[in-house]
């Protein structure tokens, strides 16, 4: 129970059974993490700095982009939304045959987890959101020709 607690209340990625935490850090994750941290202010420009020109060169009707403008954004996921569920799985195809990975970041809403079932709730514009989105890479080490490629491929995709 107690690993199940500290990772969000998850045995199985994505399928949550109860009300859990983020309590995975161990001592040498803790040491690690205390280097990264010098570079931290670095890293979440390279990232904002990405998702910028991302955002900037998007063209293409079909991948919408969807977060707002903030100034502190830091972009740990960049998430695009298509029109549904057959152009977003076309989608991440053609990304995969372009050797762009791509993802589904939370792809159950929490108010489906076993958890929350009990509740028998319906949030259309979660729902909806989950069978659309996709996340694109994001991380501070892309490199302006990968980002270059990244657009291209997506501004060329006509799924």
């Amino acid at each position: 129970k107690c690993k199940m607690l500290r990772n969000y209340g998850s045995r199985e990625k994505y399928i949550h059974e109860e009300i859990g935490y983020n309590n995975r850090l161990d001592t040498i994750q803790a040491i690690v993490l205390y280097w990264k941290l010098k570079n931290l202010n670095k890293w979440n420009k390279s990232r904002s700095a990405s998702a910028n020109y991302v955002k900037v060169m998007l063209d293409n009707p079909e991948v919408k982009w969807m977060l707002t403008d903030n100034v502190n954004q830091v972009y740990h996921i960049l998430p695009v939304l298509l029109p549904n569920q057959e152009k977003r799985n076309a989608f991440m195809k053609y990304l995969s045959d372009n050797n762009i990975q791509s993802g589904i970041h939370y792809p159950i809403p929490i108010h489906k987890m076993p958890f929350y079932k009990s509740k028998e709730e319906s949030l259309f514009i979660t729902e909806n959101y989950s069978e659309r989105i996709v996340s694109l890479p994001i991380h501070p080490f892309l490199k302006d020709q990968e980002l270059a490629t990244l657009v291209q491929v997506i501004n060329k995709f006509r799924g």
